[in-house]
């Protein structure tokens, strides 16, 4: 480990030591450390920026209400604190939304070249986030789940209460949403 990194370490873990005293100050600093990082993960549950400031405040509320539970030996902090984060979005729009939960077909048309390479290459995380939050509610959380969390079908299925067949038809019908937004950017 080089000092960069053991000074960062240090810091991180006096931050987290005043943090469990419910150092007011402290938790400023560590809500300003993380709070664009762990935005961008509730902005991609959400369509609009207040209740994705919402999920995050609320997320923020559990992190400060259970870091005595965080063991930096179990994950990083900031891993901790996503698991969270994303946890809280889950819980917003169970409370927020409701699921479609009968079984629906598979339509991946994936051979459909229209939307190429060069398209992808061109797009920024904003563009990326804004094209997400085009997509319904439920196929946008099932589609985070499954892209950007690294959920199977099974988990997501037992999360959201919904078959893994619809779990597999809103990825697929993410993807093929997101094709026909990009052919409008194409044009």
């Amino acid at each position: 480990m080089d000092l960069q990194t053991a000074e960062i370490l240090s810091e991180e873990e006096s931050l987290i030591s005043a943090c469990k005293k419910e150092d007011r100050i402290a938790q400023e600093r560590l809500y300003k450390k993380y709070y664009h990082a762990l935005m961008t993960i509730c902005l991609r549950y959400t369509r609009d920026e207040q209740d994705a400031v919402y999920i995050l405040n609320q997320g923020f509320l559990k992190i400060f209400q259970h870091i005595h539970t965080y063991n930096a030996q179990l994950a990083s902090l900031y891993t901790w604190m996503q698991t969270i984060v994303v946890r809280t979005a889950f819980d917003w729009i169970k409370a927020n939304q409701k699921w479609d939960n009968h079984k629906m077909e598979l339509n991946d048309d994936s051979n459909d070249s229209a939307v190429g390479p060069s398209v992808y290459s061109k797009l920024d995380s904003n563009d990326i986030l804004k094209i997400i939050q085009q997509l319904p509610p439920t196929t946008r959380t099932v589609f985070n789940m499954y892209v950007f969390e690294g959920f199977t079908h099974a988990e997501i299925g037992k999360q959201l209460n919904i078959s893994d067949g619809t779990s597999k038809w809103h990825v697929s019908d993410a993807r093929n949403k997101i094709k026909q937004i990009l052919k409008t950017w194409i044009k």
